[in-house]
């Protein structure tokens, strides 16, 4: 059932039994942001180990371009992955939410069979409405630079996510009733941290096979709004580092994840 608090223990254990060994894992009935939490805790650690914070609700929730993430309590995911990296990085982490996007998608598909997509840079779809999402943030200091990734799964229905939000939303106990929520996280943890290690050794090019699988938008016609004039045109999946390509009557542009907002067309 999804109701009633994590198990903290017994997550350990099955997260060890999947070979996931963390330097912290905080479970919380209550926060304001899970990545907040997770910011601050890295901080206490060594590089390149793991901590991970898991609230059954959060009071300030943040999501993409500074909007609020609707965290009510009762059963959903809200769950923030964080790391140390020394300066410089080996690698570019501007690309991860797409990785983590595919890590997300495998770990819900594999344990509910559902059919699960992904919408350019990081929403994860369910039958055509937004199931959940991924936000990257990031920490720097004299030697090193933290990153969190934070993962929002809408699980239980809620009036307060389908009353504030102004699309279409989904939630997972409608299409696949009575998972269990712990097996999910540990499901999705250990997709996600494996993700980071395989992005930070090759990047985004070994993600690009599955994105292509689960990738919402691809050949479809798109609304981009940038600062500039919004613009129309065709989604031909992503370039190598990341940005969503827009074949248009111009030509192909490249949109960046922090610079736009895209929409199917209408």
């Amino acid at each position: 059932m999804y109701a009633g608090a994590y198990h903290a223990a017994r997550l350990r254990q099955q997260l060890q039994s999947k070979q996931v060994s963390l330097a912290d894992l905080h479970v919380a009935e209550s926060l304001d942001s899970t990545n907040a939490d997770a910011l601050l805790r890295v901080q206490a650690v060594s590089p390149d180990r793991f901590v991970v914070t898991l609230a059954d609700t959060q009071t300030a929730g943040r999501g993409r371009r500074g909007k609020r993430w609707e965290s009510p309590p009762g059963g959903s995911i809200y769950l923030s992955i964080g790391w140390r990296s020394n300066l410089p990085l080996d690698y570019e982490p501007g690309a991860l939410p797409l990785a983590i996007g595919t890590a997300v998608a495998d770990a819900l598909a594999s344990q509910t069979g559902l059919k699960l997509a992904l919408k350019w840079p990081n929403d994860i779809y369910l039958d055509a409405g937004k199931l959940g999402g991924i936000l990257l943030e990031s920490r720097v200091n004299a030697r090193t630079m933290s990153l969190v990734v934070g993962v929002g799964i809408n699980l239980v229905r809620d009036a307060s996510i389908t009353g504030t939000v102004r699309q279409a939303v989904r939630f997972l106990d409608d299409h696949a009733p009575g998972q269990d929520r712990q097996a999910l996280v540990v499901a999705i943890i250990a997709e996600c941290i494996q993700a980071i290690g395989r992005f930070r050794r090759d990047g985004l090019a070994g993600f690009h096979p599955a994105w292509e699988k689960y990738d919402l938008l691809n050949n479809s016609e798109v609304r981009v709004h940038a600062a500039t004039d919004p613009f129309n045109g065709i989604a031909r999946g992503i370039s190598e580092s990341g940005e969503l390509r827009v074949e248009t009557a111009d030509g192909l542009r490249l949109c960046h994840a922090g610079e736009v907002s895209v929409r199917v067309a209408e």
